[in-house]
């Protein structure tokens, strides 16, 4: 009798222990998830303190700078403008700039105002466009909308001939799939030996585009 309440006894200390083991286990993990908890709440409260500065930053851009477009005001916000998707007025905006001021005057003010977008950015963006010989009928585009702010006095503009002279030869044009080196004027025949570029020059106002580009073959 006496050895059966001993053998009950162990039972019940051993179910004791096991119980212990279990609740200590349960109280470490309420204590794991109040710290979590915790740390959440802060995170959380932090992130909506910094989505309302974000958006106070946002508002006081805008006033400050309201022509400024989305893309814009992003690269001001960034450390690095690399990989940030540039809207198409924003490159537009940069393109009629880099038609004013040229490539090294757009990199200047670039520098000056990094939200603007870069040559490289400006070259990506125009790889569509074809520059091969003949008339770059784009280009026109660009120009209506580079005058468009433009008085009767500076959309005043005259046609210039340039030409520089080729070294002559033949070669494969891996980008178009093409061999070039040819003239391309009509009444000329043979390989290329100047190029001539018509430009539109601006007469009251310092701006100048190519407009069309022929291959020749006289000197």
């Amino acid at each position: 009798m006496l050895q059966m309440q001993r053998n009950e006894i162990c039972r019940l200390q051993d179910q004791d222990r096991v119980k212990t083991k279990k609740i200590a286990i349960l109280e470490r993990a309420v204590k794991n998830h109040m710290s979590v908890k915790r740390r959440y709440n802060y995170v959380r409260s932090s992130f909506e303190r910094l989505q309302q500065k974000h958006q106070k930053c946002q508002q006081s851009l805008r006033a400050q700078f309201p022509r400024l477009r989305e893309d814009q005001i992003e690269a001001l916000r960034r450390k690095s403008t690399r990989g940030l998707k540039r809207s198409a007025e924003s490159i537009r905006d940069g393109l009629v700039l880099k038609m004013r001021c040229g490539t090294s005057g757009y990199s200047a003010v670039v520098q000056k105002f990094p939200f603007l977008p870069s040559v490289r950015s400006l070259q990506s963006y125009v790889q569509f466009m074809d520059f091969e010989c003949g008339c770059l009928e784009e280009m026109f585009d660009l120009i209506e909308v580079a005058s468009k702010d433009f008085n009767i006095f500076e959309k005043q503009c005259g046609i210039t001939v340039d030409e520089m002279a080729l070294q002559e030869g033949e070669r494969f044009d891996p980008s178009t799939k093409r061999w070039v080196g040819r003239a391309t004027l009509p009444t000329h025949i043979g390989l290329a030996k100047k190029a001539v570029v018509f430009m539109v020059a601006g007469l009251t106002r310092r701006y100048k585009n190519a407009v069309p580009t022929q291959q020749i073959d006289v000197y």
